[in-house]
């Protein structure tokens, strides 16, 4: 796969997967830790 992270649904292990890189990633899980996606 190289650089990056390649993410599925452990529920639903057939669904398949995505692929994103590092950057990509590394941008998410920030935003999660801000609390960008809390209501």
């Amino acid at each position: 796969m190289g650089s990056g992270a390649a993410v599925r649904d452990s529920k639903d292990r057939d669904a398949g997967y995505f692929t994103t890189t590092s950057r990509q990633w590394r941008s998410f899980v920030g935003a999660l830790k801000s609390g960008r996606f809390e209501r």
